[in-house]
This record gives C-alpha cells, sequence and structure tokens, in this order.
C-alpha cells in the first residue's frame, strides 16, 4: 500500500505545473528601461558608442571618416564601405535635385574634413518627406555606399532613419528576456539589472523618465548622487540580480561585473 501511495506522490508532484522563470517589470520600470535603451540607441545612432548589440542594423559611420577613408585610400575604402548599407548623421547643407531629376541632400563632414560633404541620393518617391528637410538640420540617413562620382563619396537608396524602430526592437529582447523568453547578452543584463535599480530609487516624475537622457543636467545629477559611494545604485543592483536570479532568469548572473562597475 505504501509503494501504491509513494506513485500516487510522484505523479502528483511530475503533474504539477512549473512555475515558469520571469520578472513582471511595473509600469515606472519599464518607463526607466525603455529611457535606458533610447539613450543607447541615441549614442550608437550619432556616434556608435552603445552598449547593446546592433549586429542586426546597418553599421553606424561618421560622415567625417566615411570622405576621411575616400580621401585617403579609395580602394581601401571600397573594400570597407562599397555596397553595404550604413547609417550616417549629420547637418545638411542643402536639399536639392540633380540632372536626373533625383533628390539628394549635401551632408556636412565638418570642419578639418578631407571633404566638406557628401551626397545622400534619394528615391523620387521620398520627395514629400524631403520637402520637410530644413538647412542646418540635424538628420540621420541609412543608405548605400556607393563609391566614389566626380571624387566625392555618393550614398545612394536613402531614407530618413526612424530609430524608434530601433528602440523598439530592443526593448521586445528586454521584455522577451524578463518574461524567460529568450536569453539575455551582457548588454541586455546590465541594462536591465542597471534600469530596474535605478527606477527603485527614482520617483515617477524624475527627469531621468520624463526628459530625454542625453543632455538632461538634472538626471546626470541624479544619477551621479546614486552612483557616489553609499548612494545606493550599488546595493540596489545587487538587490535586483538575486531577485532575477531567483526567478529563474540566469542571465543576470552575467551583470554581476557591471553592476559593480555602476556603483563605483
Amino acid at each position: 500500500m505504501r509503494i501504491e501511495w509513494r506513485l500516487v506522490l510522484i505523479a502528483l508532484v511530475l503533474a504539477a505545473p512549473v512555475r515558469a522563470a520571469s520578472y513582471s517589470a511595473s509600469e515606472h520600470e519599464q518607463r526607466m528601461l525603455r529611457r535606458l535603451v533610447e539613450d543607447d540607441v541615441e549614442g550608437w545612432r550619432t556616434s556608435g558608442d552603445k552598449g547593446l548589440d546592433y549586429s542586426e542594423w546597418p553599421m553606424v559611420v561618421r560622415v567625417a571618416k566615411l570622405v576621411d577613408a575616400y580621401s585617403e585610400n579609395e580602394v581601401a575604402a571600397d573594400l570597407a564601405y562599397k555596397g553595404k548599407r550604413v547609417v550616417v548623421s549629420a547637418v545638411v547643407e542643402a536639399i536639392r535635385k540633380d540632372a536626373a531629376d533625383q533628390p539628394f541632400l549635401s551632408l556636412s563632414a565638418g570642419n578639418g574634413a578631407a571633404l566638406r560633404s557628401l551626397h545622400a541620393r534619394f528615391p523620387e518617391s521620398s520627395q514629400a518627406e524631403l520637402a520637410l528637410v530644413k538647412k542646418k538640420q540635424q538628420v540621420t540617413v541609412s543608405c548605400v555606399a556607393r563609391g566614389l562620382l566626380l571624387s566625392q563619396p555618393v550614398l545612394d537608396d536613402c531614407s530618413l532613419f526612424n530609430s524608434d524602430r530601433v528602440t523598439d526592437s530592443m526593448m521586445k529582447k528586454v521584455e522577451a528576456a524578463l518574461r524567460g523568453e529568450r536569453e539575455a547578452n551582457e548588454g541586455v543584463a546590465a541594462l536591465v539589472v542597471f534600469g530596474l535599480a535605478f527606477a527603485r530609487l527614482t520617483k515617477p516624475d524624475s527627469t531621468c523618465i520624463t526628459k530625454p537622457m542625453k543632455g538632461n543636467k538634472h538626471c546626470e545629477a541624479e544619477l551621479d548622487r546614486l552612483m557616489r559611494k553609499g548612494g545606493g545604485l550599488e546595493a540596489a543592483a545587487d538587490t535586483v540580480r538575486k531577485e532575477l536570479l531567483g526567478a529563474g532568469l540566469k542571465w543576470a548572473a552575467l551583470a554581476v561585473k557591471d553592476a559593480q562597475d555602476a556603483g563605483r
């Protein structure tokens, strides 16, 4: 009789639902995570400075680097860029059409570059969009590098780049990792642990959440205070990491070093 009861108990244990590994972020925490992702995307878009993995997106190249590369060695520059889609951010010097009535933007390479500017050519279907662009406006475009034309680097098949698409894509990865639907790499793990810890130490009306982080002096001051020894961020990050590990999200262990560094 005992054996029968043991078999019944084993069957009940095996049939019991296993709690899925996941963490349910609050609305405040979700907003903080999105702000951090937006900040990382902004750094990647404008300078290539990033913490997340953007390998599925076109490479980011500074206009000055592109024109200098072609001025230095056209063969090497073609090997590096020609035929590849790139993302560049620059100030618009002019909005014009070429002899074939194809619209293009003349993008400034900045002071000190070997060439003053380069042309970014757009399909005719982009005319309504380009009609809204102004001279001296900072724009980001996604184009295919075509090499030199009349001694000037040319970008073709261009479109105005929407960084919100990148942010949305990165947020889906963060949310999927928190739901336990996918593993997170070091970049995502560090951002999540830091973001959840930062959220717990800030109020919903913090400027770090209500406004973009780039150039946000109030947010920088708030973060600097929390990152100082005894400011609380290191302890909060350690608590978050343990909670995520306790929830079955093993990837949180990847953020150990990053969380410790963030607290210094």
